[in-house]
């Protein structure tokens, strides 16, 4: 977090709180006033009387406008702490390594990054601050009475605390009755999935009156325990209402003697009256304070995992590349779960070379380009780039940027055709009607406001396959990494993407792809045919049919595979 802003924080919840510590202290004068206008009535003393009652007025104004202003501010610094929280979290996932949020559900993101932000918004602006507010006015009021008449203060020290004792006697037994309710609750969907998976035994064997009186007896013995409680809860909810009566009456009759004696005037009863509401006002709304306290630990813990995800990126920057010559694997292996998902994997490209990567599903063709996306880090071993660089050391986003990369799962985003194709705010209109005619997709030139997108089904997926590539041809593009480009065209699109891609756009650039669709065999130089994590042979595709055997096999049963789905 930008230290900045954390100093903007404490600078507002500092202000703040001076707000809430003048409102009180302007609330604990006017009682204080209050009490000296009793005390000025009696003597007739009208310029004194004024002169008191212009202040009193004075501080209430002072005490409410400090409070709301306060309110205020800590709203401010609420809806702040809550946009850094939010902010963060989103910094940690975008730039987290791939493989850490990919498992995590769009719910489990949701409930983090929104739902648990307004949790803290709506607790921090009510229970929070209330507390604060409460506890402070408290301490306040205790301070003034223990310098009017220290007994007073004795008396609400010793008087209220009980309050403590019932919130948490009702909160055992209510904790207690919840418990038997569950109990029941139990108790009463075993006798009804009994009841439905057995239905015919139970006519059968008469069973239905014993059915019917267990039920009864369960439906009693709810309805017993949610009487108690709610009579508990009742007994003790009025329980700070009797405390909040039994303290002034106390008061009343400790000053009465300390009247008689002199020691203090009828106005310092009528101001502790007045401060000792605010005593019992903490204990009141400790219980909110506990319970949002509690959650906002809970939502703490949720927050932990994506607060301390692994930066991608690193804080240093990495070596960047202008323009990519080579790529070789040096004995790559990935280590997954328990298991090689490659294992010693060797092979160089050179500029200008297409490479087609074949094998059986889950041999770890995807993988290889995954890894040379940084998407999944190599276990052992490492890449070379140019001779020279090890990609681990390239800068990760300038090398991503580099690489023109179409995986199976590439999506749209929800928003229009332009605004998908314009993603790296580089594309022509003139150029771009070319771009749209070559991948067969000229009918979207006048309809570039429409919506595509993953929960927008205008488009056919073979339409949606080729956006992606012109989306992915508008940046400039050092090499290609595609991961079954053309698995949802037709033979007549896929036709005109690969002559585009591989012989007019790209001629001069290294090209690794995947394929299933044989056809797109003969635009590759070399074939890579991964087996089991393992790099089974590396050559053209003709030398391979050749000599290979295994792979000529993979071939003749995926050709039998697509006459089948013809």
């Amino acid at each position: 977090m930008n230290k900045s802003n954390i100093s903007k924080c404490y600078l507002t919840g500092s202000l703040s709180f001076v707000f809430v510590m003048m409102s009180i202290a302007a609330a604990v004068l006017q009682s204080r006033y209050a009490g000296q206008i009793i005390d000025v009535l009696p003597l007739k003393d009208y310029e004194r009387l004024i002169h008191t009652f212009l202040i009193f007025i004075l501080c209430l104004a002072v005490s409410v406008l400090a409070l709301q202003i306060s309110r205020s501010i800590f709203s401010i610094l609420v809806e702040r702490v809550c946009m850094l929280i939010g902010e963060e979290l989103l910094l940690r996932i975008l730039s987290a390594k791939p493989n850490d949020v990919i498992g995590k559900t769009k719910e489990e993101v949701l409930q983090v990054i929104y739902n648990d932000i307004e949790y803290i918004r709506k607790a921090g602006s009510s229970s929070v601050l209330q507390f604060v507010i409460d506890l402070s006015a408290a301490v306040s009021s205790l301070i003034m009475m223990a310098f009017l008449y220290p007994p007073f203060c004795l008396v609400c020290i010793a008087v209220y605390p009980l309050n403590l004792i019932a919130v948490k006697t009702n909160g055992l037994k209510q904790k207690e009755k919840e418990g038997l309710l569950r109990e029941v609750n139990i108790e009463g969907e075993k006798l009804v999935s009994k009841t439905l998976l057995s239905i015919r035994d139970i006519k059968l064997m008469g069973k239905e009156k014993e059915i019917l009186d267990e039920y009864k007896r369960l439906q009693e013995q709810w309805a017993v325990t949610t009487q108690k409680k709610y009579i508990i809860l009742n007994i003790f909810k009025n329980i700070p209402r009797v405390l909040d009566a039994v303290v002034p009456a106390i008061v009343f009759l400790v000053g009465f003697f300390a009247i008689e004696r002199g020691d203090i005037t009828l106005g310092t009863i009528v101001t502790t009256v007045s401060l000792a509401s605010n005593v019992n006002k903490p204990i009141r709304s400790f219980s909110e304070f506990y319970i949002s306290f509690k959650n906002l630990n809970l939502i703490k813990d949720d927050m932990q995992y994506y607060l301390k995800l692994a930066d991608e990126y690193g804080k240093k920057e990495g070596t960047a590349v202008e323009t990519i010559l080579s790529i070789e694997f040096v004995n790559v292996s990935v280590f997954k779960e328990g298991k090689y998902i490659l294992k010693g994997v060797s092979f160089k490209i050179c500029s200008g070379e297409k490479i087609a990567v074949v094998g059986p599903s889950g041999a770890g063709k995807s993988t290889i380009l995954r890894v040379l996306l940084k998407l999944e880090e190599c276990s052992e071993g490492k890449i070379i780039i140019n001779g020279i660089y090890n990609l681990r050391d390239i800068d990760t986003k300038k090398w991503r940027h580099a690489i023109g990369a179409l995986l199976q799962k590439n999506t749209l985003f929800n928003e229009s055709i332009e605004y998908n194709l314009d993603i790296y705010h580089s594309w022509n209109k003139d150029g771009g009607k070319s771009l749209l005619k070559i991948l067969h997709l000229e009918k979207f030139s006048d309809q570039m406001d429409m919506l595509v997108g993953s929960s927008v089904q205008k488009i056919s997926g073979g339409e949606r396959q080729r956006l992606c590539i012109a989306q992915m041809l508008t940046k400039n593009n050092e090499a290609l990494i595609l991961d079954e480009p053309t698995s949802a065209l037709d033979e007549n699109s896929e036709t005109s993407v690969m002559e585009y891609l591989f012989r007019e756009m790209y001629g001069d650039k290294i090209i690794l792809y995947t394929t299933h669709r044989l056809r797109t065999l003969a635009y590759a130089d070399k074939v890579l045919f991964v087996y089991e994590g393992r790099i089974h042979d590396f050559a053209g595709h003709q030398e391979l049919m050749l000599k290979n055997d295994q792979y000529k096999y993979f071939i003749q049963a995926e050709d039998a595979k697509n006459e089948i789905k013809k």
